[in-house]
């Protein structure tokens, strides 16, 4: 009698400590199932992560408009220089004597267009002044003017800026499906922890009520030994019994532990403060029977799996990328043309002809631009081609290469999308079959071991068969729980592989 009360201590203090002691502040939290989804779909740190990506890619498809941004530029320069004349000693030319001081500034705009021009606005001002033979000089020069270039046949329909910004869209809508795939696992992953964590109790149930019937058959087993009705040795014989039930129901504990544990990471639990808090499944272990439809289930899966999706987004990609290295065989092609104005103002000395001096100024050199008093004007084409265009050509063979790769990739997921549907169609089934199976296996050994306890006691029959019938009403009690949470875990993976879990759990992904 000691060893078994010593017994109960033990299998009670393995419990608590299993359960992460219950009786701590925090204590039992019942959680639902969609309590669960709810939860993992605001802090699980997966999720979380996954939602950085489609706010990384809409930045980086914005950023490849900036190619198109018009570039200011600008500059100012001031020189001085001198000569004191002299002989140039190669020539024997004189040289004048001179000293003069300029400044000069430049300013305009430069950029290009998703047609593939690119164009150059520039407006340049010099002033130079000083000393030239003991005359003062003076001069102002102005300049403005638009050029031009548009390609007509490399980088004409496609070029590399606009490939970008088409790849950049398609990996825009990669990440945001990179999100639902990832949503849908997490649920899914819940689904099956949660029901994982419900066997687990379920499991601590058969095992402690199997304690109990042992520690009530070794007591009976104890009276009839005293009354002279059965043989010593049977005590021993039930008295193992509850010790190895004992292990077993330690051995569950621990396993509804790491259930908790592993539901806790999904949902996002702050780990360091819920340590104390179990979790209790409020939703009981049920079966819901479902008619599965494969073809149904085929053609949703092909067309609404997010994984799936995006390598079809990569085989556009390829297609992109293999339009721009088709249009870089061709050679380069540009309409060049340009048109501008120019102006001056001079200072001229007084003369007697003349009479006073005329000074110059900026503003009679910006007049004359004004007044397009000195037009100039550009019109030509530019040819350009690689005498072997080896790096065009094996670019496109090796683009065409990857597309059809990319095409198979597709190809390839869809067999295994139909294989997965196909495989937690059948587990499905299975777990339901056998979910009435050991159902019935249940009642079979429940009416075996009363019909063995009452020919026990009428002494026609042994503890050790008694004692073999319990357990294998426990064991069958268990296999039918697992055969519950098989099939419940079977349906969500047949939900996530269908790609039908969000519409059931009547989720919408948002992306902000």
């Amino acid at each position: 009698m000691r060893l078994t009360k010593a017994i109960w201590l033990l299998v009670c203090t393995a419990a608590l400590a299993a359960h992460g002691q219950s009786s701590a502040t925090n204590g039992v939290r019942p959680v639902s199932l969609q309590e669960c989804v709810r939860l993992a779909l605001l802090n699980n740190r997966q999720v979380q992560i996954q939602r950085f990506n489609p706010q990384i890619a809409r930045l980086t498809l914005s950023s490849t408009y900036g190619a198109y941004d018009p570039v200011f530029n600008s500059g100012y320069r001031h020189t001085t220089e001198s000569d004191s004349g002299g002989y140039n000693p190669a020539t024997l030319a004189r040289r004048t004597e001179y000293s003069a001081q300029s400044h000069l500034a430049e300013a305009g705009f430069t950029g290009t267009t998703p047609i593939g021009m690119s164009y150059d606005l520039l407006l340049d001002y010099a002033n130079t002044y000083g000393s030239r033979s003991d005359q003062y000089v003076d001069s102002y020069d102005v300049g403005a003017g638009v050029s031009i270039s548009q390609h007509l046949l490399k980088d004409f329909w496609v070029d590399e800026t606009r490939t970008t910004i088409q790849v950049s869209k398609r990996d825009l809508k990669i990440t945001e499906l990179g999100v639902d795939y990832v949503v849908m696992d997490i649920i899914t992953q819940v689904q099956k922890a949660y029901n994982e964590l419900t066997y687990t109790h379920e499991f601590v149930k058969v095992q402690r009520k199997l304690l109990e019937v042992r520690q009530r058959f070794y007591d009976e087993t104890q009276q009839k030994i005293q009354m002279g009705r059965l043989a010593p040795l049977e005590a021993k014989l039930a008295q193992a019994q509850v010790a190895q039930v004992a292990a077993d129901l330690i051995s569950a504990s621990n396993a509804v532990a790491l259930a908790e544990n592993l539901l806790k990471t999904l949902i996002g639990d702050d780990f360091v403060s819920s340590v104390n808090t179990v979790l209790m499944p409020s939703d009981p272990l049920v079966v819901v029977p479902e008619k599965f439809d494969l073809g149904e289930s085929w053609r949703q899966g092909v067309a609404r799996r997010p994984d799936l999706a995006q390598l079809k987004l990569d085989v556009e990609k390829a297609e992109l990328d293999l339009k721009f290295r088709y249009n870089q065989l061709f050679p380069a092609l540009d309409l060049v043309a340009g048109y501008g104005a120019k102006g001056s103002d001079v200072y001229v000395p007084s003369t007697s002809a003349r009479g006073g001096a005329y000074y110059a100024s900026a503003a009679g050199a910006f007049g004359e631009v004004r007044g397009l008093q000195n037009p100039n004007d550009l019109l030509g084409v530019i040819f350009s081609m690689p005498l072997t265009r080896r790096a065009e050509r094996d670019n496109y063979r090796a683009s065409r290469i990857r597309k059809d790769q990319a095409a198979v990739l597709v190809k390839q997921r869809q067999e295994l999308v139909l294989r997965e549907i196909d495989d937690a169609i059948k587990t499905a089934r299975t777990s339901l079959q056998r979910v009435a199976a050991t159902r019935e296996a249940v009642d079979y050994a429940r009416a075996a071991l009363e019909a063995e306890e009452k020919k026990l006691a009428a002494g026609t029959s042994t503890s050790f068969v008694v004692l073999q019938l319990q357990s294998d009403l426990a064991q069958r009690a268990v296999e039918e729980l697992r055969a519950k949470a098989d099939y419940n875990i079977a349906v969500a993976q047949l939900r996530f592989v269908e790609a039908s879990v969000l519409d059931h759990h009547k989720v919408k992904v948002e992306i902000k």
